[in-house]
């Protein structure tokens, strides 16, 4: 989480969820604020999460690495709808999500 809380259990995205945080760079006499936005992944929110990257300056790709059809969902659907929906200066990241019980 935005706060470096981990919750176990915690429901997925349904439609978008909403974080902000300033970071102090005291050392620059600057201040960061990055306002994140969760998109849920599930097909019958995917028109929607185009409005939240239109003009975002990072995507950040999440998969399940217990899910291979999460993984391929990346390749075959994400990426290609952030590079023809965002920014052409986009930078783009995959992470992948992976839980030890």
């Amino acid at each position: 989480s935005i706060n470096n809380e981990y919750y176990e259990g915690a429901p997925s995205t349904t439609g978008a969820n909403y974080a902000s945080k300033v970071l102090e760079f005291k050392e620059y006499h600057k201040n960061l604020q990055y306002e994140i936005w969760d998109t849920a992944g599930e097909e019958r929110y995917r028109g929607l999460a185009k409005i939240f990257y239109k003009d975002a300056k990072i995507a950040i790709l999440v998969y399940d690495v217990t899910n291979r059809k999460s993984f391929e969902e990346i390749k075959k659907y994400w990426h290609e709808q952030i590079k023809e929906s965002s920014s052409s200066s986009i930078s783009k990241m995959i992470l992948f999500k992976y839980i030890y019980i």
